[in-house]
């Protein structure tokens, strides 16, 4: 679940992301690119993403002057 908190400029990634979620989280995206201010992506909810999640977070600091990531604990995977 994504969802961008505009009176504080914080974009909250928590859950699982990936392609079959990318639609729902581009309007959030959509409304941290047109924030006056620097947003903060915070990634603490966030227990897995693909490729797809880190491309629209890379497109969104290309895109804007600053971005910061915050998380509390590393995204991990395992295979078995």
């Amino acid at each position: 679940m994504v969802l961008f908190d505009a009176q504080r400029s914080v974009l909250v990634v928590s859950g699982e992301e990936d392609r079959v979620t990318a639609g729902r989280r581009r309007r959030e995206i959509s409304s941290a690119l047109r924030s006056a201010a620097d947003v903060l992506v915070d990634l603490h909810g966030l227990t897995f993403a693909d490729s797809s999640l880190m491309l629209d977070l890379a497109m969104l600091a290309r895109r804007r002057r600053a971005l910061v990531v915050r998380s509390s604990s590393p995204v991990t995977s395992s295979t078995t």
